[in-house]
């Protein structure tokens, strides 16, 4: 199973080679799970969907200097592959992992064995979905079409942008991405669901560009900046996985294991909004390596 790896960047590489090596990394990622994706393979999809947020933070990270129209095409395009993706993910999660969770954690969770059938369909449903998406002729041509933009000075606007130096331009990207984090974290106490879920993407984000950039920089300055973020993330994303549980099985025929789910789903969530003000107070002092 191939994982995310760093794009081969240095410190001499221009904003050109610095797209084609960071679109071209992720693109080789996504294909080459895309045949096991096809074929419904849990982890397969997970890593391809993986990739479309490590393409579409690319795009993001060197927005300013991209001709606009081609770059949001791009994105949009990325955007509705990275929607079924997650549609199969998200239940791939809740009946593979989810429930064998709130079976070992609740004693009376008996009640669960009337969603494995509705949730098996919904899943089942998913994944054809997204096989459609997949097959669909359109997909293959945007990526094959996202590679070759990758390579051409026409990419950027204006086109003498391809040619500064990408470790210059690095910081401005990154401190962008900081931003914005520390933007969305402001009052985290008082914030609600949706407040909490902004900051989440643009937690995702800001992990996503370091993945990209980081190799512009030691791994010693880089290592306590993103043992931070993702401490901050787990506890973010368990929240998530709180909050997506109830929402899918509301999508369900209505019955007692409702209870069930909301149960389970109320612990897990108080846990990490406890853990929540420490995890952030900690990465907000962390000094940003860049």
């Amino acid at each position: 199973m191939r994982h995310a790896m760093p794009p081969p960047l240095s410190d001499d590489d221009t904003m050109g080679n610095g797209l084609r090596l960071m679109l071209g990394e992720g693109l080789d990622h996504l294909e080459a799970h895309l045949p096991a994706a096809r074929q419904g393979d849990m982890e397969a999809i997970h890593q391809s969907r993986v990739a479309l947020r490590r393409l579409r933070s690319t795009l993001r990270l060197l927005r300013r200097h991209l001709e606009p129209v081609a770059a949001d095409g791009f994105d949009d395009a990325l955007r509705r592959l990275g929607r079924a993706l997650g549609a199969a993910r998200d239940w791939d999660v809740f009946t593979r992992e989810t429930m064998p969770a709130i079976r070992e954690a609740d004693p009376h969770a008996q009640a669960l064995d009337a969603l494995v059938v509705p949730a098996g369909r919904a899943r089942e449903a998913a994944h054809d979905a997204l096989r459609l998406v997949l097959h669909a002729p359109l997909t293959d041509a945007v990526l094959a079409d996202l590679r070759r933009w990758a390579g051409l000075a026409i990419a950027f606007f204006p086109e003498h942008d391809a040619e500064r130096r990408l470790a210059r331009e690095a910081p401005d990207m990154l401190d962008r991405l900081a931003q914005r984090v520390r933007r969305r974290g402001r009052s985290l106490a008082k914030q609600d669901d949706e407040a909490r879920h902004d900051l989440r993407k643009a937690l995702k984000a800001l992990r996503y560009g370091i993945g990209m950039l980081d190799t512009l920089y030691e791994n010693r300055r880089v290592k306590p900046y993103r043992k931070a973020l993702g401490t901050l993330q787990d506890d973010m994303g368990q929240l998530n996985d709180a909050i997506a549980a109830v929402e899918l099985v509301h999508r369900l025929p209505d019955g007692p294991e409702r209870q069930v789910v909301q149960r389970w789903s109320d612990r897990r969530r108080q846990a990490a909004l406890d853990a929540l003000p420490g995890s952030w107070r900690r990465f907000k002092a962390i000094r940003p390596f860049w």
